[in-house]
């Protein structure tokens, strides 16, 4: 797996052979969440965990307020 964080226009991602996976910033709880997408291609539609909100890339690392659901959900 691969973990890039080298683009303003691109969220932290992580990316294996067949999924690219963002983290992405969801105003409505103010957390962090992980989501699945296609880069140029299939814009994300709702979060690891299951919850839905706003899109808003986010590159920070190492944040409390990172959805621990969502990280659990990466794992599998």
């Amino acid at each position: 797996m691969k973990r890039l964080n080298d683009s303003p226009n691109h969220p932290l991602r992580f990316i294996t052979e067949s999924r690219t996976v963002g983290q992405f910033y969801n105003s409505w709880d103010k957390k962090f969440h992980l989501a699945e997408y296609k880069p140029y291609d299939m814009p994300p539609t709702k979060y690891l965990c299951g919850k839905i909100g706003n899109f808003s890339i986010s590159r920070r690392e190492g944040s409390r307020m990172t959805c621990a659901d969502c990280w659990k959900g990466f794992e599998k």
